[in-house]
């Protein structure tokens, strides 16, 4: 299993055996969902990027053009016909627009100018609703990159708490002793216990740990209680299988 709390790597906090084999399903799955925030979040993170690069274009484009409308290309700056050359990639190729001189390049935004204004006009309309989609699209992705960034926040929250009550639990029970396990939970039971006594300690501590009995506490508490709730009865079932056998 690879633990969000470990920096990816593998956790034996995360591992066991029979016993802990729900544990560990617990765990992937609280893994699965953190991973699956973090996903999430990369492509709201590449999505924003794509639209902000196209709404960056098509700004340039508008700017360049209201420029090219409000002066005529004699009387742009040097700096100005630079730029509403590379807003409208004119010429296409950028070594041929940094190899001409200032003359050809107004001769070549003239002749663009000429051609395309009276077109560029009509096409303003349609440019300025595809920049404001473009803007709706770019507030939609910030708000789902906020909605993964908490979402992943959460899941690792999730899986810091699971790995917690895991590694207590484990601890608890280092020793394979049922009995002494049950009394560092809470619940009084005698050191050599039957199988009669442990299940009655068992029923004490399912009414102590039940969910229901823990629905105001803590979430660190709720997910201990279900750490302890796994253990015990996988522990009691390999008893009986040890019995059977």
């Amino acid at each position: 299993v690879r633990c969000a709390m470990c920096d990816g790597g593998s956790c034996s906090e995360w591992r066991g055996g029979a016993p802990a084999a729900e544990t560990q399903r617990t765990a992937e799955a609280a893994q699965a969902v953190y991973d699956a925030a973090v996903d999430a979040l990369e492509k709201a993170r590449n999505d924003r990027e794509e639209a902000a690069a196209v709404l960056a274009v098509h700004q340039r484009e508008m700017e360049a053009w209201d420029l090219l409308s409000a002066k005529e290309v004699a009387a742009l700056t040097e700096q100005e016909l630079l730029l509403v050359a590379v807003a409208l990639h004119d010429p296409p190729d950028m070594s041929q627009r940094a190899g001409l001189c200032t003359s050809t390049l107004r001769q070549c935004l003239q002749e663009t100018k000429d051609a395309h204004l009276a077109v560029w006009e009509r096409w303003r309309k349609r440019r300025e609703v595809e920049i404001g989609m473009l803007v709706r699209q770019l507030e939609r992705v910030e708000e789902h990159k906020r909605e993964c960034t908490a979402r992943a926040e959460v899941a690792h929250e999730e899986a810091r708490i699971r790995h917690v009550a895991v590694a207590q639990v484990r601890a608890w029970a280092a020793d394979g002793n049922l009995c002494r396990f049950l009394q560092r939970c809470g619940v009084q039971v005698g050191d050599d216990a039957d199988r009669v006594a442990l299940q009655k300690a068992y029923r004490k501590m399912m009414l102590r740990y039940h969910p229901d009995r823990m629905s105001g506490k803590s979430v660190e508490d709720r997910v201990l209680a279900e750490e302890i709730t796994k253990h015990v009865t996988s522990s009691l079932a390999a008893i009986d299988e040890r019995a059977a056998a």
